[in-house]
Formats: C-alpha cells, structure tokens, sequence
C-alpha cells in the first residue's frame, strides 16, 4: 500500500481543525443563549460558572466538546425577603409608635461582621461580592431582642405585637418558601466584642 502523502494528512488535519472550531463556535454560542434564558427567566442575583472545570474561565474558552457549568445565586433575594418579614412583624413602642429602632435595626453578619442594615428599600447587591456558599447571619442587637423571643417567667409574652416571637416565625417561613435553595434555621448568636453574655435570636441562610 502506498504511503498516505504529507500533503494529504495536512488536509485532513485542516479538515478536523475546521470542524472543531465550527462546532466550538456553536457551542459558545448555545451556552450564551442558555445562560441568557435562565438569566431572564429565572432572575438569578448572580451566578459562578466553571468552564471544563476551570472556575470564572471566560465561555469562549470551552473546549469543541467542553463543559459548561454554573451556580446561581438568589441570596439578595431570599435575605430582602426575610428581611421584609422581620419588619413586618417586628413591635413598635405603643407609647411612641414612631419608635421603629428594632424595626430598622435587623441587620446581616458574614463571618461574624457586619456586613450591611437591613433596612426598608436597602439595596442588597452587596451581598453578591461574598461567596454565596457563606453562612448568612440576620440578627437584631437591640437589647430586647432576646425578651421578644422569650415567653416572660409567667408565661406572658414580652410584648403583645409579637406574642409568638418575631425571628422563629420568620424563620419558618423562608425555609417553607425556599426550601428547595436555602437552609434556613432559627438560631442564637453572639458576636466576638458583643456586651452582656448573652446570645441573640437570628437566622441563618445558607445556600444547599
């Protein structure tokens, strides 16, 4: 059998090579398309991709045959939720009803830092800049946070607005709404530097 002619295999490499970058080229461009779709559909608050395992690796760089994988994040989303619930059903001073400081005084720890107020209209895109697989810590360190969550010795609660609490209803209720994306838990904290010994109710968030 003859031998196969330099000039041939150099054709045939041309031929594969071309094919390769026809079918990476429609590949970048589905991923862009699909990635786009969830974006619009979904409304994720941000997302991490990895290409052919490569973390934050640009789409274009996706192998002819390559893998394209991304996480998205709704962490913004769920905290301004809790947060949203938190205000809702926190007290206000029967006496001077315009006293809002427990309201307006829920606020969200990352690594035992504060990391913003949770405040009506706040914008939470901040969170968007830490590792959404943190824990996410939202707390109330007004010195009667603990009295609202505990029943006073006679049974009674410490105030009537809140009677069952405010962070363990809270609670519940983003873990029944995002069940599926969060864990959420009722939990006691305290802070390195925090005055008193005692913990304070909080929620932590984190993604599943």
């Amino acid at each position: 059998m003859a031998p196969r002619s330099v000039s041939f295999d150099r054709v045939v490499r041309t031929i594969i090579q071309g094919a390769e970058q026809t079918v990476q080229r429609a590949l970048v461009d589905r991923v862009k398309r699909e990635l786009g779709r969830v974006e619009a559909e979904a409304r994720p608050d941000s997302h991490e991709r990895w290409i052919d395992r490569h973390r934050g690796a640009p789409i274009e760089a996706i192998s002819p045959y390559g893998v394209a994988y991304f996480e998205f994040s709704y962490i913004p989303t769920i905290i301004g939720f809790a947060a949203s619930l938190l205000r809702e059903s926190s007290p206000v001073d029967f006496v001077n009803p315009d006293d809002k400081v427990y309201r307006d005084s829920h606020a969200v720890f990352v690594h035992g830092d504060q990391a913003g107020i949770l405040r009506e209209g706040a914008d939470l895109s901040f969170l968007t800049k830490f590792d959404q697989s943190e824990e996410f810590i939202v707390t109330d360190l007004q010195p009667y946070a603990r009295r609202i969550e505990i029943p006073r010795r006679n049974g009674q609660p410490f105030s009537k607005q809140a009677p069952k609490g405010v962070y363990q209803i809270c609670t519940s209720a983003v873990a029944r709404r995002f069940a599926r994306t969060v864990s959420a838990r009722f939990v006691w904290v305290k802070f390195s530097g925090q005055e008193g010994t005692e913990a304070y109710p909080a929620m932590s968030i984190q993604a599943r």
